[in-house]
């Protein structure tokens, strides 16, 4: 009875053993059928001394990992590595396709004839080593036609000069240049500037009613429509300064509309004009030129202070009505 026990116990053990066996060979199995390399030529027959790409291509599980195969300067003998490319990576359920890129050349003709290329993939702690084809290289030598010149094998490669390089060799040129371009531009901005401003000293026409009731209509239409609301204010303080420059030239007798802002309070420095209005005048004209030049947005409450000091730089500036005193009637005496 006991011999039989252990006969049956052994065979149990020994069934065991098989199935985890069997079981380790199918994983180890699986996992070799999804690893493979592969290698690639774009062409099987070069001339002597053409380059051409040799292609390696592993395929493995996504938690896989393996190293690239080193070579130094060769493939095999004669069959040299020009430079290394990049290195593509495609992942697809659960598969990851790596492929890395050689420029290769030979200058020996004949047939040559790459070796199988080993490469070791780990994938959950097995080490699968797979191998890729071997692959026939053949290199041709150049017809040679009898009576023909003497030429060489293959003409000097066309390497065009990068933007860098040319930067480099002539910068001081191009700086120069760029130099003259912007001044000529400069030079045309401002001449086109200057056209503007007379061409619109022209078109203003001072009415024949007195300046300070043209600017006050004015500056009262714009405060009634509130135009420093809108999106944008460069116009508003173009209405605006427009209005007081017309308002000044008819007043003081100046050319505000060809005028720069301190050319302007300069001139008026020789009126009698008080120091208060004179600063606000300031303030509105310097504000107005940095919103038209510099695009400063300003705040709705500076909207509102420069046609406030603009109302007031008119009232307080304004000729004063001369008032007609008239003589009392004299009665003669009957």
């Amino acid at each position: 009875m006991r011999t039989n026990s252990n006969i049956n116990l052994s065979a149990k053990v020994g069934f065991k053993f098989l199935l985890i066996t069997a079981l380790l060979f199918m994983a180890v199995l699986s996992s070799a059928q999804n690893a493979r390399i592969t290698s690639k030529l774009d062409t099987n027959i070069i001339l002597i001394g053409d380059q051409i790409k040799f292609s390696l291509s592993v395929e493995h599980m996504e938690n896989a990992s393996f190293t690239w195969p080193l070579f130094a300067d060769t493939i095999v003998e004669k069959i040299e590595i020009v430079r290394e490319l990049s290195i593509d990576t495609i992942q697809s359920k659960g598969l990851m396709i790596e492929t890395k890129h050689y420029l290769i050349t030979s200058f020996d003709s004949g047939f040559h004839v790459i070796p199988p290329i080993n490469v070791s993939i780990v994938s959950d702690g097995n080490v699968i080593n797979i191998s890729s084809e071997p692959l026939l290289l053949t290199v041709k030598l150049i017809d040679l036609v009898e009576g023909e010149d003497i030429r060489d094998i293959k003409q000097p490669i066309d390497t065009p000069i990068t933007w860098l390089e040319t930067l480099q060799k002539y910068w001081k040129v191009m700086l120069l240049v760029l130099m003259i371009i912007g001044g000529a531009v400069g030079f045309w901005l401002g001449t086109r500037k200057r056209d503007y401003v007379k061409k619109v000293a022209k078109q203003i026409v001072i009415p024949d009613i007195a300046p300070e009731v043209t600017a006050l209509t004015e500056l009262n239409k714009i405060k009634d429509e509130k135009r420093w609301l809108e999106k944008s204010t460069k116009p508003y303080f173009s209405e605006l300064t427009n209005t007081i420059r017309v308002y000044i030239s008819g007043t003081f007798h100046i050319n505000a509309m060809e005028m720069t802002t301190e050319e302007i309070i300069i001139c008026l420095q020789r009126t009698q004009i008080t120091a208060e209005s004179k600063s606000k005048l300031t303030y509105l004209l310097m504000l107005a030129d940095e919103v038209k030049f510099a695009k400063q947005k300003p705040l709705i409450q500076e909207c509102e202070l420069c046609l406030n000091n603009a109302l007031e730089f008119v009232n307080n500036t304004k000729p004063m009505e001369e008032e007609v005193v008239s003589e009392p009637a004299t009665t003669s005496e009957s």
